[in-house]
């Protein structure tokens, strides 16, 4: 097995997000994974903060605990959390199918779809 190889079958992306509705935010820790996006009030904004290495490569480099950081949000807000599956993918000409610029145009000067049947605060679907 090449070097490579073994660290391709170590490594693994991970994305925490932890929701709280009061006080109406996202805490974010990313280990490499691709980065979740707001949608709010006709925005769609991509939510970054400092990175982490993927799970499996913390012993290449002197790093501290992963970091968290934190996102407001507001009722009807929605999150959305992708694979990277879903930002690869291409058209049969090999063309990527930009993803945020597309929300962008579909959302602009439009809300969020809003918060799910039941009302809830950052509602996802």
């Amino acid at each position: 097995m090449h070097a490579n190889s073994v660290a391709e079958a170590l490594m693994r992306a991970l994305l925490r997000a932890l929701l709280r509705p009061v006080p109406h935010r996202v805490t974010v820790t990313n280990h490499g994974h691709v980065e979740p996006v707001l949608i709010s009030r006709g925005e769609v904004r991509v939510l970054t903060g400092p990175p982490a290495l993927p799970l499996g490569l913390g012993g290449l480099a002197e790093t501290g605990p992963p970091v968290e950081w934190h996102h407001r949000f507001t009722r009807g807000d929605v999150l959305l959390l992708v694979t990277d599956g879903l930002v690869e993918a291409r058209s049969p000409d090999g063309a990527f199918h930009p993803l945020v610029s597309r929300l962008r145009h579909h959302f602009a000067d439009h809300p969020a779809p809003g918060p799910g049947p039941r009302g809830d605060v950052g509602a996802c679907r």
